[in-house]
């Protein structure tokens, strides 16, 4: 980014912010770049899965179920939210409890998207990022106001700003 923005082009910087970058995101900014990180240090799967509607939650999940089966996704929470994983289901509203909030569970489901620990990430093939932007398309007029609608909306109009 840094290389074209000092070549003349408009350039935009659109990243997780869990990473250090290097150049950093201030050296970016300084060189002109639009820098669109999210907020809170989080991969795009985790700021997906704060920001998304419950309902949409539920989509997101369906997704990864059926490309990789309930009890992969299952296992992957499971072992996120310190659970057994015969106790929960494929239904995401079902998982809460006094000991497990929806906080827990999205931030549970951010980091089993990633695909760490060994476990395959959820949505980074084509294909499967296709299908989670539909479900974020589809929420966009309810979370416009957090990060991930702000920064999209950011996104859309450096795109079309020239």
């Amino acid at each position: 980014a840094l290389s074209f923005a000092e070549l003349g082009y408009e350039v935009a910087y659109f990243a997780d912010s869990d990473r250090e970058v290097s150049p950093s995101v201030t050296e970016l900014s300084r060189a002109g770049v639009c820098v669109l990180c999210w907020s809170g240090s989080m991969s795009t799967e985790q700021r997906i899965f704060t920001d998304l509607p419950w309902r949409s939650v539920q989509e997101a999940v369906d997704l990864a179920i059926e490309e990789f089966g309930i009890e992969s996704v299952i296992a992957a929470v499971s072992h996120r939210l310190g659970l057994s994983g015969n106790v929960l289901t494929g239904v995401v509203d079902s998982w809460r409890s006094d000991n497990v909030s929806e906080q827990d569970i999205r931030n549970a489901l951010g980091c089993a998207a990633k695909g760490v620990d060994k476990r395959p990430a959820w949505y980074k093939r084509y294909d499967r990022a296709e299908r989670l932007a539909g479900v974020i398309l589809k929420a966009l007029p309810e979370i416009i106001r957090t990060d991930l609608g702000g920064k999209l909306q950011s996104l859309e109009t450096w795109c079309y700003a020239g």
